[in-house]
């Protein structure tokens, strides 16, 4: 039972965390980033810097569904992944990682800040949401196979593309609410069956359980508010009796 508590308590405290960027400063989120890259070159921070301009530059005048800047995003996205040490190409490849779908910006002018760069929005692009072009929703076995299909061609060209869209998903998951209940539905369906395994084949182990919650609290709503209540409230008594019995 502690576990599960301890769960629920760093699962709340994770998702808390950055749902809470969305509301922040930009600039000052992406200066925490740079402070937290202590083990990037300074070459590689120069990178992640004209990264980030042109993100904010190529963003500047749009809003996610939730009415909060966009650029916060893919911010967020780069913030999630530093406990993994990141190598430069990968953080600025997920602070440009909409760049090409969302604005004017194209493969040439990222590949003038690092092909490598490039390749790696290019390829992200590629794997869209299946259930997106798909009326039907992810319940359709062909929307599953092509978005499969995609993830394995990109990991074949390079494993950073799938790390990215595994923390893209993660962070979309968190803010799901803002989508519609049909669209909620979609997302959550297509990480159960997709990027659920995917973290876990990735060895993304936090990424993966935290994953598994998100897509509870969709897909399995009064299972989830059942559970989280009953291990709260145990966690409380075990808390408050602890303090009795010292003092």
């Amino acid at each position: 039972m502690t576990q599960n508590a301890n769960y629920f308590a760093d699962y709340k405290s994770y998702i808390e965390k950055y749902r809470g960027y969305e509301y922040r400063e930009p600039d000052e989120i992406f200066e925490e980033l740079i402070e937290e890259c202590n083990y990037i070159s300074g070459e590689g921070k120069d990178l992640i810097r004209q990264s980030y301009e042109m993100a904010k530059a190529g963003h500047s005048n749009q809003l996610r569904k939730s009415g909060t800047p966009y650029i916060t995003h893919p911010l967020t996205v780069a913030c999630m992944m530093l406990p993994y040490r990141p190598c430069p190409m990968l953080l600025s490849a997920t602070l440009l990682h909409d760049i090409l779908e969302d604005t004017d910006e194209t493969y040439e002018s990222v590949a003038a800040i690092h092909p490598d760069i490039a390749n790696i929005v290019e390829w992200a692009t590629k794997i869209r949401w299946a259930s997106r072009d798909d009326p039907t929703g992810f319940s359709s076995e062909q929307a599953r196979f092509e978005t499969i299909r995609k993830i394995l061609v990109a990991s074949q060209k390079d494993i950073r593309i799938l790390y990215l869209k595994i923390f893209d998903r993660s962070h979309n998951m968190m803010t799901i609410s803002a989508m519609s209940p049909e669209g909620r539905q979609r997302m959550a369906e297509e990480t159960a069956h997709v990027y659920i395994p995917l973290a876990k084949r990735c060895g993304l182990r936090e990424m993966y359980h935290f994953l598994h919650g998100l897509t509870a609290e969709v897909l399995e709503q009064e299972k989830w508010k059942t559970m989280e209540t009953f291990v709260t409230n145990k966690h409380e008594s075990m808390v408050e009796n602890s303090k009795k019995i010292h003092t």
